[in-house]
């Protein structure tokens, strides 16, 4: 065979060997994991890693491997959050709270229901690590944080999604898809810092301090405390985070886990 033959063939070996690689290495590798379900509406990972979800028909369920079993007793449910032993939901229009404590002997594991809201449906729910609540009133759009019988109305309107985790991080998008940080969780009126980005969908806070961001095109960011890092993952519509799982939704309603 002529030297140059051989040649050519060498460069053709070379350049598909070459397209190979190309191709393996962009392949997309994700370490999310499908669970069984496609009609999620709401979700929620409470302290000890359990996942809840609230479907499109307002039926509350939590996760036991593999299958969602419905929660029968809590009927049209439209959204639920649950941490540190504390579950808030919307019960028809109104929102209801469980084992609500105080200092104190009182109050220790009462059921509280709130006035009923103006609104069908719930902006957005959260409890934070010190087991404080935190409700976006579908009525005024102001955030109101709520310990027991206490009611603090925090400055911001037009508040689309509110996370709340570890104590002092208190995060939320606007109805333009902003993002925004509380400045100090213990002096609520200092307001607001706007933080990088923008075109935020939903948010969510650990309470280890995580922070993970969904936009509006479904791309799946978390903080690094100066900075959004895109992580692996797309189409997401809604996220929630907690003892290190990550819960997501996407735009089909499916639901998928995985560790961070």
């Amino acid at each position: 065979m002529k030297p140059i033959t051989l040649l050519l063939i060498s460069c053709l070996g070379l350049l598909l060997l070459t397209a190979m690689v190309k191709v393996k290495y962009n392949k997309p590798m994700s370490s999310w994991v499908k669970l069984s379900g496609s009609d999620g509406k709401d979700i929620c990972v409470n302290e000890k890693g359990e996942f809840f979800l609230v479907n499109t028909a307002n039926k509350l369920y939590k996760y036991e491997g593999p299958k969602w079993k419905e929660n029968t007793n809590l009927k049209t449910i439209k959204s639920y959050a649950e941490n540190k032993g504390i579950r808030v939901f919307l019960h028809n229009r109104c929102l209801i709270r469980h084992g609500c404590k105080k200092q104190g002997a009182k109050m220790i594991g009462a059921t509280i229901m709130n006035d009923c809201a103006y609104d069908n449906e719930p902006i957005d729910l959260a409890i934070g690590s010190d087991s404080t609540i935190w409700h976006v009133d579908s009525y005024s759009k102001q955030l109101i944080v709520s310990k027991c019988e206490t009611n603090i109305n925090v400055p911001g309107s037009n508040i689309s999604r509110i996370a709340v985790g570890e104590p002092g991080q208190v995060w939320m998008i606007n109805n333009k898809g902003l993002i925004y940080r509380l400045k100090d969780r213990l002096h609520v009126n200092m307001g607001w810092e706007q933080m990088p980005g923008s075109g935020g969908r939903d948010i969510a806070v650990s309470n280890d301090g995580y922070v993970f961001l969904v936009d509006t095109k479904g791309r799946i960011y978390q903080w690094t405390g100066f900075k959004w890092d895109q992580i692996d993952g797309s189409d997401g519509l809604r996220i929630a985070a907690n003892n290190r799982k990550l819960l997501l939704i996407n735009t089909q309603r499916e639901i998928y886990t995985r560790n961070y």
